[in-house]
């Protein structure tokens, strides 16, 4: 890969079977600090994708169109999201090693998340529902960065 100095994103994909049938987005955020809404000093792996938009973070992690209102809006159930913008008592992942160390935490303009999709997708739904899920999920992404990023151009 050659970096150009643009703003990126990187996605880290991973599994958990929390038995919620719910995908996990980890943008660092402590699920304590999700469940008070008091987020200003959180750790973040989107930090350079809040500041440069200049909008509030609520509206990156759980507003009408964070990543996990476009996950919802395709009829699979995220945390964080406008439908749930914390965990409450269920288990959540923040997102581990690959979040914190490439995303923006400490700096530069590559944000970084950690997804957890649920084992009722990956596993218990079959085929079908792997296949299924993969496109939304490519869509999703795709509108995600497109919105926050830059275009993508397809050739």
């Amino acid at each position: 890969l050659k970096f150009d100095g643009k703003p990126g994103l990187l996605i880290d994909f991973h599994g958990q079977g929390h038995e919620k049938n719910t995908t996990e987005i980890g943008y660092l955020i402590k699920k304590a600090q999700l469940n008070s809404g008091k987020l200003a000093s959180s750790e973040l792996g989107i930090k350079s994708l809040v500041s440069r938009k200049k909008a509030k973070l609520n509206d990156f992690i759980f507003g009408k169109e964070s990543l996990g209102a476009l996950f919802e809006s395709a009829g699979y159930r995220a945390v964080p999201s406008p439908r749930q913008p914390s965990p409450g008592t269920d288990l959540y992942y923040r997102g581990g090693y690959t979040t914190q160390v490439h995303g923006s935490r400490d700096g530069g303009v590559v944000d970084a998340i950690q997804l957890e999709i649920p084992g009722e997708i990956r596993i218990d739904g079959g085929a079908g529902l792997r296949t299924q899920f993969s496109t939304s999920l490519a869509s999703i992404l795709e509108r995600y960065f497109s919105t926050n990023y830059e275009k993508l151009l397809f050739y």
